[in-house]
């Protein structure tokens, strides 16, 4: 009995044995296949940091370039800014002396405006005398008196019996006047022809530029031959400065039996 109780018992402690040795081998390998799958993490991971450390060092040697742009940048910006402040302050200077020249060419500008001021009051002096000079150089005489009573002495005086001349025309400063006269013509030998003509006078009259009190007069004739009752034109006869003479001394008594203090002046320079 008690050695089949020592046998039962040595039966059990071999099947606890073979069961901790099969616990024991299943263990192992699963341990084994874990240590093998580990290996291959093991290499993957190696394989991977690799990979990443080689990207790493990229990075770092773009960083390190970047870092090299940025203080190459830097710099630039540095000189850029120090180019844009002188740039700046040429340009404060340069807009300070355009103000100036702006201040100076303000005054020249206003001394020219007084300039052109003084000229065109010199221009309107020129022209007046400019006038005066082409109404001189037109006028045959000039009375020291209005026009009104220039016109008023002539035609008193046109239309006396005793005139030699008879008004054709009168309106206001102008006056149409008409003389007529006999020229002797050589004929034949010694014998002389009688020409009757006419002779028609415009006398102008306008006031003087610088003194209304004052009258220049002016003169245009024509001469017309006489036909029977006709009138030709015909220019060969008649003497244009004597007849002007004529007429002139005629209209210069004319003033002075109105006025006996008017002035009379002939302007010889159209002669």
């Amino acid at each position: 009995m008690r050695k089949t109780l020592l046998s039962f018992g040595v039966l059990i402690a071999l099947a606890n044995e073979i069961q901790a040795q099969d616990k024991v081998g299943s263990s192992v390998e699963t341990l084994t296949q874990q240590l093998t799958y580990y290996q291959q993490k093991s290499v993957y991971l190696s394989k991977r940091s690799k990979v990443l450390t080689r990207k790493l060092l990229l990075v770092d040697n773009r960083n390190k370039r970047l870092i090299f742009k940025v203080e190459e940048l830097r710099r630039d910006s540095l000189q850029l800014r120090k180019v844009l402040q002188d740039a700046l302050d040429d340009n404060q200077q340069l807009v300070k002396s355009y103000e100036m020249r702006i201040q100076g060419m303000a005054g020249e500008l206003h001394a020219l405006h007084d300039s052109l001021a003084d000229l065109k009051i010199v221009k309107r002096d020129m022209d007046i005398i400019k006038r005066y000079f082409d109404s001189a150089l037109l006028a045959k005489r000039e009375y020291g008196l209005p026009v009104y009573k220039v016109v008023q002495a002539l035609n008193d005086r046109f239309r006396k019996a005793d005139s030699p001349y008879q008004i054709k025309l009168s309106s206001g400063q102008e006056l149409v006047i008409t003389e007529d006269f006999t020229l002797k013509r050589p004929a034949f030998l010694f014998l002389k022809s009688n020409i009757h003509l006419q002779g028609e006078y415009k006398i102008s009259l306008k006031p003087h530029p610088f003194d209304e009190g004052r009258t220049l007069v002016d003169c245009q004739n024509s001469f017309l031959r006489k036909h029977g009752n006709t009138l030709l034109y015909d220019s060969q006869y008649g003497n244009k400065e004597q007849t002007e003479n004529r007429l002139f001394r005629f209209i210069d008594q004319a003033i002075y039996s109105n006025d006996v203090h008017a002035k009379v002046s002939s302007h010889s320079l159209v002669y």
